[in-house]
């Protein structure tokens, strides 16, 4: 889900809008709830509020760690991206070995990134 729907969403955007547009809505989802905690990657199967076009953070955050990825490697990166597992521990081993992101660097890291996005 994180590296194939995050690939998708980074190059194709999700119903009828950009990457872009929801990483902003995802930015404000932060900024108006700080506390929400992204360390337990089975909790983070929901929808953002924002209105009917209801988002999945997996879907947002994974096009967020795909379009760095893509920066770092290009297309490489992403077809290396989808050789890891499907299993929690090979994302986090993907986002250690690709952005240097341990497991336990996960929650400050997404959200230092939403902090800076658009900016």
């Amino acid at each position: 889900m994180w590296v194939g729907e995050g690939i998708t969403t980074f190059l194709g955007g999700k119903s009828d809008h950009s990457l872009e547009w929801y990483l902003q809505r995802l930015k404000r989802f932060f900024a108006d709830n700080p506390d929400f905690d992204l360390f337990d990657l089975k909790l983070l199967r929901m929808d953002i509020p924002n209105g009917p076009l209801g988002s999945d953070l997996r879907y947002l955050i994974g096009g967020l760690l795909m379009g760095q990825i893509y920066e770092r490697e290009g297309v490489d990166g992403l077809i290396e991206a989808l050789q890891y597992g499907r299993t929690d521990a090979d994302f986090f081993q993907l986002l250690e070995d690709k952005l240097g992101v341990e497991q336990g660097e996960f929650d400050a890291y997404v959200k230092a990134q939403m902090q800076e996005y658009g900016e």
